[in-house]
């Protein structure tokens, strides 16, 4: 554990810390200093020893006697030994079910963590993979319709791959919707088609459109939608559909849209091979999602958490608090409900071989006879002594289960249900490193939260003192407790992570491409021609309207930026090409704020657009544009252009086109005279070749001194660089503007004085 990178967690029952004099409910170890305690967030085991009492744990037994520093040769050591005697309750049966983990840190908090190790993390992303407009205006316009009967990625796979009926309800929408792409949509999860996401971009425009002709033709749709919501809100997955969780978790990218969610998992698997040897995780999966729990216990929990530090590395602390956990106890699953639950919700994997009456009665009772030979091998050889116990050692435990839910995250107007929109239970295995859990059922722009529990199999301890004996040595009495011990295996519930605000939306396009054209014999109009651009880039977003903050900020947290950037690409529709145009010198962007001029439209039909502006000529225009996409998520601002027609009376008008640069203006009304140095970045130099001395030019092969000689030949190249003129030009990645130097290579002859 501590070579792993994440969250240390400690849980504990919650009668076993001590907050007040009356908290710990087994008086032997209140008194003897055997429990926990919380120290400013951290569980801590109580390690000063009892003032009073010296206690040896044997096998089977706690032995107390009096510290020497206080022993007392009369009755009156009978009495502290007494009283001590009558806080052991002999008819009571306490747990100690104390045990450790370490949680997936979110993978933001990971990279400003400065440590070396094994990394445990989780993340989200939000993927936008194609435009589907039809899918998308009728899944957004249409609140009532519930995300469980949009196109399921893991439904769609099971009927694809595992040839599961138990999907087609959903997959056709009850009948309702048929595709001539449907086939071919099924069986492209068994091919690796590059092609795939446009070849189906239909299927989701045939789905959409078949929910409108519900929606229009069917009056009973709210309840079919409802129908069709309960039933597919719980998935319960197999081992053997433990792909789709690492290899085949891409091919979710054939969706229009999705979050997915990835966490490291626990490698403790012990239990888990037993169940996955032996055929029958599914089992415990529908014992834990479709039953209920055995009970409830109070838990003390103490948890890492990273606060962020300007100067450094965040803060490392520990927050404690008490919830309440649901618990099973695997014995009992074992011995009276194995092979006893039917399945819960939709389960994804492969089919189980068909088996008959006799055969599979045979097969259940060898089953249980070998799993229950397994676990207490396991439990023994993992089970804490009682000393180790007694001594604050955790147990073994090791996660067997994950679930994930699925939530509406709550508005500004109204907090979100408590009920999740969906649930999915997947088994913890030694070939599950990372699970990637892809949720193509999102609508676009609608912010989800998503819960990871952990079903953490603790092989805890159960123990009870049935009896008391006092001995009465002379001048050494002790009290000998008797203690009845034994592994308590409970599978416990746990939060790990709670991810907020994931959202689907797309990247705002880049920055328009722009050029200007005046009009011949016309002095009072220009044509402006705009492009999509291409690029992808990571920037800071400039709005010009109140409402851009709203949307770049949406876009920030779709793409869980800890800048201040958000990535720019050129992956959508350009919709609008937006005009900003004013004649007062602008010293910022935020001068063109409300001063659109003109927005041209493309009909989601072209890349380009034109516009002809009416000009008034020896007028100091100022032009900045941006593109909006279908979505209508703005690009960055365009370079603010300066235009100007000059018409002169001496002669035919012209257009005079310059970009500003707003750094120049800003330091030319302050005084100040703007100087960029290129030394750290140019460096102009003649080859090798060039500035070698060309002795055969230069007359000096049969010479025996240079006394004398004023001038020579430099360059053994073909062809000569000098005295000829060169043309360099430089680009600003800023601002696009060009500056051109002409340069011209000449050779200095200095003649050194000896």
């Amino acid at each position: 554990m501590n070579n792993k990178v994440g969250k240390n967690a400690e849980y504990t029952n919650r009668n076993l810390v001590r907050q007040n004099s009356s908290d710990v409910s087994d008086g032997i170890r209140r008194v003897l200093k055997k429990f926990y305690v919380n120290d400013d967030g951290t569980l801590r085991y109580e390690s000063s020893p009892s003032p009073l009492f010296n206690s040896e744990i044997e096998d089977g037994r706690v032995v107390v006697t009096h510290k020497p520093s206080v022993r007392i040769k009369d009755r009156k050591s009978f009495t502290k030994l007494s009283g001590l005697a009558s806080l052991t309750n002999t008819t009571t049966r306490f747990a100690d079910y104390h045990y450790k983990r370490v949680l997936p840190l979110d993978k933001d908090e990971l990279e400003k963590v400065n440590k070396v190790g094994t990394v445990d993390y989780w993340d989200v992303n939000s993927s936008y993979n194609f435009y589907a407009k039809t899918y998308e205006s009728v899944a957004a316009q249409n609140q009532f319709i519930p995300e469980n009967i949009l196109p399921s990625f893991y439904a769609t796979y099971a009927s694809a791959v595992y040839d599961q009926e138990n999907v087609q309800p959903l997959n056709t929408l009850n009948g309702n919707f048929s595709s001539e792409l449907t086939e071919g949509f099924m069986s492209v999860f068994d091919e690796d088609d590059e092609n795939a996401k446009s070849r189906f971009m239909k299927y989701f425009e045939d789905y959409a459109q078949s929910l409108r002709n519900i929606i229009l033709s069917n009056n009973n749709f709210p309840e079919m939608f409802r129908n069709l919501d309960s039933a597919y809100n719980t998935y319960v997955f197999t081992e053997s559909s433990l792909p789709l969780f690492t290899s085949e978790a891409v091919r979710g990218e054939l969706f229009p849209m999705s979050n997915k969610v990835s966490f490291s998992t626990d490698k403790n698997t012990a239990f888990s091979n037993i169940l996955q040897e032996l055929k029958i995780e599914r089992e415990l999966v529908r014992e834990i999602a479709g039953t209920q729990e055995d009970q409830v216990i109070s838990l003390g929990r103490s948890i890492g958490k990273y606060t962020p530090s300007p100067s450094g590395p965040p803060e490392e602390a520990n927050l404690y608090s008490t919830a309440n956990a649901k618990v099973w106890d695997v014995k009992e699953w074992i011995t009276e409900k194995l092979f006893n639950n039917d399945p819960t919700g939709i389960e994804i994997g492969q089919k189980e071989d068909p088996q008959t009456g006799a055969d599979l009665s045979i097969q259940k009772l060898f089953t249980k006879m070998i799993l229950s030979a397994k676990v207490n091998k396991l439990s023994k050889n993992r089970l804490r002594t009682l000393k180790e116990m007694m001594d604050g050692k955790a147990a073994y435990s090791e996660a067997v289960m994950y679930k994930i839910e699925k939530f509406d995250y709550p508005n500004e107007t109204a907090t979100a249900s408590t009920d999740p929109i969906a649930t999915f239970y997947i088994p913890n295995s030694s070939k599950l490193d990372v699970c990637n859990f892809v949720d193509t059922q999102v609508k676009y722009g609608k912010r989800y939260k998503y819960t990871i529990s952990s079903y953490d199999l603790v092989i805890g301890s159960e123990y009870s003192y049935p009896s008391v004996n006092t001995s009465t040595k002379q001048n050494d009495p002790a009290l000998k407790i008797k203690v009845d011990y034994e592994p308590s295996i409970k599978i416990i519930e746990t939060k790990i992570a709670n991810i907020e605000e994931a959202v689907v939306v797309d990247h705002p396009p880049m920055a328009p491409g722009i050029s200007f054209v005046p009009y011949r014999d016309i002095n009072n109009k220009v044509l402006i021609n705009l492009n999509s651009s291409t690029g992808d880039r990571p920037l800071l977003p400039v709005p010009l309207d109140n409402s851009d903050v709203e949307k770049f900020e949406l876009i920030k947290k779709s793409q869980r930026r800890i800048d201040d950037k958000i990535r720019f690409k050129s992956d959508d529709i350009s919709a609008i090409f937006e005009v900003y145009r004013t004649t007062e010198k602008p010293r910022s962007y935020q001068d063109f704020a409300g001063k659109k001029h003109a927005e041209l439209s493309t009909g989601e039909l072209s890349t380009a657009a034109a516009f002809r502006d009416d000009i008034t000529p020896n007028t100091d225009y100022y032009y900045s544009l941006r593109v909006r996409d279908v979505h209508g998520n703005v690009s960055n601002p365009s370079v603010v252009y300066k235009i100007k027609m000059e018409d002169l009376e001496d002669g035919p008008h012209f257009l005079d086109v310059d970009v500003v640069d707003f750094e120049e203006i800003n330091a030319a009304d302050a005084g100040k005279e703007v100087v960029k140095a290129m030394r750290r970045y140019v460096q102009i130099l003649p080859t090798v070749p060039q500035g070698l001395l060309n002795v055969k030019e230069s007359d000096l092969l049969d010479v025996n001194t240079v006394d004398g000689v004023t001038s020579v030949v430099l360059g053994v190249a073909d062809e000569s660089l000098w005295n000829k003129k060169f043309k360099i030009r430089f680009t600003s990645k800023k601002t696009g503007r060009k500056v051109d130097l002409d340069v011209k290579f000449v050779v200095e002859h200095k003649l050194k004085q000896t």
